[in-house]
């Protein structure tokens, strides 16, 4: 009676014989690769501009060996994560491989995916990430962790959101945990509508440290790859970023709509904010209900719950991946139909396991969310788990 999940990983013990290290050809290093300094900086790049760099399995591999790499070298003292490409930071998973039929377990790639998460957010070291352009799903988890040793600069060319229930799936790669951070509930109808921020809504939020503008971006790295980081990395950086960055002026949509976000969206239930949308009578609030209408109807509540449960019971980043991987277990199929509808076919009306808010019950809401004994194992599998592709496993690279 054990939980399939937890069976699934539970192979990982037959997953490790023979494999070789995270896949390491020549085109996967082409796309995601590292570039150390003598002050002690690493920056790693993402380079995959004709496809926003979505990430592939062999770019979560790749990525996870230069964290841990970075994480080991005595000489790193600092690691920058950024993209090659000006006004592109990474557009979140490979959406071909995503719902594609994969030849490794289906479950491999989410689980590689937000064990790399866990590994930035848990990287001894300062981290600065440069968000300029697009960074949506997966691109979050790369580049927002909220805590004191990372610096998360944006530019004026940011376009920032978790996207996902718009394509049958629930904010994933530890969103839920900015989404508790930021002023409440704002995190919430972050979760549920998916809308796009800016410059200034990252810096309201407080989900970036600082903004330094696109043609000041030369400087700062320029400096951060040769200025003398000292003893106290972290007070240079933040020398470095007091230099170069810029305030900001003006009032930023989530401010501006910060007291309409608080009374409708401060609800225990989807149906609760619908309603209060409903009485609110206004042309941002009837917005809000079209937009709404349109997200699968599974994904919005198990999203409301996901994020009152790590509100409440303070989730540590680790459970809050935990359960990301287990949603993912269960939401494939709707993934799929969600992805082929709006993004492939763009026919844009997906068939989902339920389609409407009054079928799904609490009781069906609960079985999404696992028991505190399957949370744990899979958490510390997370930690467990081989780094190494099973041998003669293939795997889709992608191209540049």
């Amino acid at each position: 009676r054990t939980d399939p999940m937890l069976r699934a990983c539970n192979v990982a013990g037959h997953l490790q014989c023979g494999g070789a290290t995270a896949p390491s050809t020549a085109p996967v290093q082409d796309l995601t690769y590292s570039r150390k300094f003598p002050n002690g900086t690493c920056f790693i790049l993402l380079d995959r501009p004709r496809k926003k760099n979505a990430m592939t399995l062999a770019m979560f591999m790749e990525l996870t060996r230069l964290i841990l790499e970075a994480r080991m070298d005595s000489n790193v003292k600092v690691v920058v994560i950024s993209s090659e490409t000006p006004g592109l930071f990474c557009a979140g998973g490979d959406m071909r491989e995503l719902t594609g039929r994969p030849s490794w377990p289906e479950w491999y790639l989410t689980f590689t995916e937000y064990r790399l998460d866990h590994l930035i957010h848990t990287l001894p070291k300062p981290l600065i990430t440069l968000l300029d352009g697009s960074c949506m799903g997966g691109g979050c988890g790369l580049g927002v962790h909220i805590h004191n040793r990372c610096f998360r600069v944006v530019t004026e060319n940011v376009r920032l959101a978790m996207p996902e229930t718009g394509a049958g799936w629930v904010p994933d790669c530890g969103a839920h945990d900015f989404f508790r951070h930021v002023p409440s509930p704002v995190g919430l109808f972050l979760g549920l509508t998916g809308a796009v921020l800016d410059y200034k809504d990252c810096m309201y939020c407080g989900i970036a440290t600082h903004f330094v503008r696109t043609q000041d971006l030369p400087q700062l790295k320029e400096l951060l790859r040769n200025r003398d980081l000292g003893k106290c990395p972290e007070q240079s950086i933040a020398e470095i970023l007091g230099e170069v960055s810029t305030p900001v002026d003006g009032i930023s949509t989530i401010q501006k709509h910060f007291s309409e976000i608080s009374r409708c969206y401060g609800a225990y239930s989807v149906e609760e904010i619908l309603s209060r949308l409903k009485a609110e009578a206004s042309e941002w609030a009837d917005n809000q209900i079209q937009l709404l209408s349109h997200r699968s109807p599974l994904s919005l509540k198990l999203t409301l719950g996901f994020y009152y449960r790590v509100k409440w019971f303070n989730w540590d980043y680790q459970r809050i991946c935990a359960q990301s991987f287990i949603f993912a277990q269960h939401l494939m199929s709707d993934f799929r139909e969600g992805v082929k509808s709006l993004l492939l076919d763009k026919a844009y009306t997906p068939k989902y396991k339920f389609n409407s808010l009054s079928e799904i019950s609490p009781e069906i809401v609960a079985k999404y969310f696992s028991s505190e004994t399957m949370i744990e194992s899979v958490g510390e599998k997370m930690h467990s788990f081989p780094l190494r592709m099973p041998r003669n496993l293939p795997f889709f690279v992608g191209k540049k």
